[in-house]
């Protein structure tokens, strides 16, 4: 009973560390087996005759200089990874930022020309973004980008990437689809996104133009840029016919 008590308490000490001095599992756990040892020389210490006392205060000293290294290694190293995903992610969206998209990019064409393969991206543009902006506020404006790209995430694979490559302008990268069933997979996407708008939003059509290019083997193209600039053209086509219809109404 005593143990587990003894268990319990430690576990909670751990938990209001985490959350009063925002440290991580990893340190505050090093920090906890620290203590333990503390204890364990300690209790050793009043076991042993006097004359090993210096040698087990030298061991315990090195103990602690060790772990204080460790733990400062492993504090540099999750602050490290903090900041490269902070930098690789979009703090609005989860999405890939521009930099990292066109990393991704970079090394689908690589890895596709080595194998043979193909794969597409879809340029799209977020429609009457403005609008919202305006009238409502920049915060409607940004729910209205998150509820596209958080419907377009549920309905493509998780492999498949989304890159923020501007304010309203993203790419998805897709993985083993044609470009015909791109565009039935979008259109679905684009139906839905109207469909489940948020109540906040009920008075705005939400919708987005897109374009797609594909990569092939025969493509010869090694800048992302060319790839995007195509799909680009692409979705202004869309986007024309879009203001056109938009006109007639």
């Amino acid at each position: 009973m005593l143990n587990n008590n003894l268990g319990k308490r430690i576990f909670s000490f751990r938990d209001s560390v985490l959350i009063k001095h925002n440290r991580s599992m990893t340190v505050v756990t090093a920090y906890l087996l620290v203590i333990s040892v503390w204890f364990l020389v300690a209790a050793n210490i009043i076991g042993y005759e006097t004359s090993n006392l210096f040698w087990l205060i030298s061991s315990l000293i090195l103990v602690l200089i060790g772990a204080f290294v460790g733990i400062t290694i492993i504090e540099q190293r999750n602050k490290f990874l903090e900041l490269k995903r902070a930098a690789s992610t979009d703090e609005l969206t989860g999405t890939m930022t521009r930099k990292e998209g066109m990393d991704y990019l970079r090394s689908m064409i690589v890895t596709s020309h080595k194998k043979g393969q193909s794969f597409n991206i879809v340029y799209l543009d977020i429609n009457d973004l403005k609008a919202v902006n305006d009238n409502l506020g920049h915060l409607y404006g940004d729910q209205m980008i998150c509820h596209i790209i958080s419907t377009i995430r549920k309905n493509i694979r998780s492999y498949d990437q989304i890159i923020r490559i501007g304010g309203d302008e993203f790419l998805v990268v897709f993985q083993e689809h044609s470009s015909e069933e791109l565009k039935g997979i979008m259109e679905r996407i684009l139906i839905i996104v109207e469909a489940e708008k948020p109540p906040s939003l009920m008075d705005y059509p939400i919708s987005f133009s897109y374009g797609i290019a594909e990569y092939t083997e025969k493509s010869r193209i090694s800048n992302p840029m060319d790839l995007i600039t195509s799909a680009d053209q692409e979705m202004y086509r869309y986007k024309n016919k879009y203001k056109s219809r938009e006109n007639q109404i």
